[in-house]
């Protein structure tokens, strides 16, 4: 159980990188994104 929630934490860092770098993929391809540091 405090594995599973362990993970649980762990992925919600993924989750927001994951969000960044699909972020970045759409200002690559010519759209506007805040959140991207290429941006």
């Amino acid at each position: 159980m405090s594995k599973k929630h362990k993970k649980n934490k762990h992925s919600k860092q993924e989750k927001k990188d994951k969000k960044k770098k699909d972020c970045c993929e759409k200002y690559l391809r010519g759209k506007r994104c805040k959140n991207c540091p290429l941006a």
